[in-house]
């Protein structure tokens, strides 16, 4: 049965033009409703930050860039995209590094993957964020603390994704390299890496927020500074005019990194495929 002219069919691409007006028309929605919420709560109460107003949080955002502090003057902003960024990233490339090298062992050598998969499995199904107390006892509350936090939270499931992926690489791909006399080291690198890197870069995208929520988190407990600290100290404060403007910021940036490394994918798997 033919499909009738003004019924569209499923994953009908839409123009450019009508996506761009739709996401705006999203986000104009979003802050209406919130700002309608917001003026219900000021009228009950002008005193109350637990809802702040758009011209509220703009003036909490300027506050996050104003200098504090009697002898030291710091910016609040500056000094926890400085410490938050250490910590998210120096965890996140070490766990990531880690979850690549565990994943291709696993799915590249049957020895690998009856030794790894049981306990990775295990560590998978643990959120770290339900044993904070462990970490701060078995690493302590410094930096190490932090990574260990990420690389637990985001290198098991990484690589068990990693494995199952190169699994699925097609064998007559494989037997074919070894025809050509490929070495086991040219077949894991310059075929099977290649063939799973797409896959690859989508699962660290999708880590990358789960890592944001463990740093997060640990920062509200013992961070001292960053933005899981101040966000939890504003939060508990009921301050909220300087809350959301620092989660709306650390959204944004990793709103940048995302798209840093869709670039990445598109660029890098465009120029290094399989067939190349």
């Amino acid at each position: 049965m033919g499909a009738k002219p003004w019924i569209r069919m499923v994953r009908t691409p839409i123009s450019y033009r009508r996506k761009v007006i739709l996401g705006i028309l999203s986000i104009i929605l979003c802050v209406g409703v919130y700002s309608f919420f917001s003026y219900r709560q000021q009228k009950k109460n002008s005193l109350d930050t637990t809802m702040p107003s758009i011209g509220q949080m703009l003036h909490g955002a300027y506050e996050t860039v104003q200098e504090h502090g009697t002898f030291k003057k710091e910016r609040w902003l500056f000094k926890d995209i400085k410490a938050t960024g250490i910590r998210l990233g120096g965890g996140f490339v070490l766990a990531v590094g880690l979850g690549i090298v565990l994943g291709m062992l696993m799915g590249c050598f049957g020895t690998c993957d009856a030794l790894l998969t049981p306990p990775l499995s295990i560590m998978a199904a643990i959120s770290p964020t339900a044993i904070l107390a462990v970490f701060m006892v078995v690493v302590g509350t410094n930096l190490n603390f932090f990574w260990a936090m990420v690389i637990f939270g985001v290198t098991p499931s990484l690589a068990i994704s990693i494995s199952r992926s190169i699994k699925n690489v097609a064998d007559e791909l494989i037997y074919k390299c070894y025809t050509l006399e490929a070495s086991h080291a040219e077949v894991i690198c310059c075929m099977i890496f290649r063939d799973i890197l797409p896959f690859t870069i989508d699962v660290i995208r999708a880590a990358w927020p789960m890592a944001v929520v463990y740093i997060v988190a640990s920062e509200g407990l013992c961070g001292g500074v960053g933005f899981g600290y101040r966000i939890h100290h504003h939060s508990h404060l009921s301050d909220m005019k300087v809350a959301y403007p620092l989660i709306l910021i650390l959204a944004g940036l990793s709103y940048g990194v995302d798209y840093l490394l869709r670039l990445l994918r598109r660029k890098l798997c465009e120029k290094w495929s399989p067939t190349s």
